[in-house]
């Protein structure tokens, strides 16, 4: 959760799930494709990683272009897809949230990092915030906040997310 944020509105395109180790291929309509927000999920539950595609899925301007189940798969599909956010989960085994996202703040500045957890603790919001975390949902929450999470990070990018700025 973000104090400041506002509502926005979203569009742009889509581009369909591949299989293949969890990447996304290229898409077949190439126009605009820079212009997507390119999302990377990381979950080690299957059932919170499909409710995430599915909820990705809805939204037109995003990419999903890999899916990982702890936090070193996500650093090394961080660096191999280079994505514009990564929705990570708080507690996967391996290598948390919280260390994984450290890593991807010092390797991949320019990656935004969205914080899901089922624990909205004060102290897993102060740990999340504290690791460089970009937003903090509860996964309770994520059908209803994630959309405008990813608005406001995105809020000034062409062909991205339109709307209130923060």
């Amino acid at each position: 959760m973000k104090p400041e944020s506002k509502t926005g509105a979203v569009t742009g395109s889509h581009n369909p799930r591949g299989t293949l180790a969890g990447l996304v291929g290229p898409t077949a309509d190439a126009k605009g494709a820079h212009e997507r927000i390119r999302i990377l999920i990381a979950d080690d539950s299957p059932v919170w990683r499909r409710v995430a595609e599915l909820l990705l899925e809805k939204l037109p301007q995003v990419e999903m272009v890999g899916i990982a189940e702890d936090g070193v798969d996500v650093l090394a599909l961080v660096a191999s897809t280079r994505p514009d956010l990564v929705l990570m989960d708080l507690q996967m085994p391996r290598l948390d949230g919280l260390e994984a996202t450290r890593k991807i703040r010092a390797e991949f500045p320019g990656v935004r990092v969205i914080m899901t957890t089922c624990d909205d603790s004060e102290e897993s919001k102060a740990t999340s915030v504290a690791s460089g975390v970009d937003w903090f949902i509860r996964k309770a929450c994520l059908c209803d906040e994630l959309p405008r999470a990813i608005a406001q990070l995105f809020s000034g990018r062409a062909g991205g997310a339109e709307g209130e700025g923060p």
